[in-house]
């Protein structure tokens, strides 16, 4: 029975040494064990003391789809992800396709879009605030014709301002 034991307490020693060897020969080269998404930043678009981009990130658990999130940066602080509503411990909106940032320069204001579960949004951000125009837009002629739109200022004149949903404009911090 000693030599079983001897056998087995032998074995558990090679694959733990194994383990850390594997560790060691990803980290060296440098990758990991567990995979983690490759992560972008697109074009930063200054207004009013903010930065705002998208971020793509590729791989990870979800290798066969990017998805892009909006970030958002004040001076001195750090990167913050927009959340799709308030509160609770809920992971960043992701997107499947993006479209902006669009600004204007008048107001300050930076306006985005982007196709989330199958509906286009259009989220304006100003002062630090990002909010979700209301609706959704049908396909991307609509959502390029909206940004175009927002670049000269009819948009948002013709539509009231956007409306403003305090769950929609949730920013939480990035990992």
């Amino acid at each position: 029975m000693g030599q079983l034991l001897l056998g087995f307490r032998s074995l558990i020693i090679k694959a733990a040494i194994f383990v850390v060897m594997a560790a060691l020969l990803a980290w060296a080269l440098g990758g990991t064990l567990w995979p983690r998404p490759h992560v972008v930043d697109g074009e930063r678009i200054s207004a009013a003391g903010y930065q705002y981009w998208w971020q793509m990130r590729v791989g990870g658990n979800d290798y066969d789809q990017p998805r892009w999130r909006l970030m958002m940066r004040e001076e001195g602080r750090p990167a913050r992800a927009f959340m799709s509503s308030g509160g609770g411990a809920e992971d960043p909106m992701e997107f499947e396709e993006t479209a902006g940032p669009v600004r204007v320069a008048s107001r300050d204001m930076v306006a985005f879009a982007g196709l989330h579960q199958g509906e286009w949004l259009l989220l304006i951000a100003e002062n630090g605030e990002i909010t979700r125009a209301p609706g959704t837009l049908d396909d991307r002629l609509a959502v390029e014709l909206a940004l175009t739109g927002f670049r000269s200022g009819e948009l948002h004149q013709s539509a009231g301002g956007p409306e403003t949903d305090p769950a929609a404009s949730e920013i939480a911090d990035s990992d």
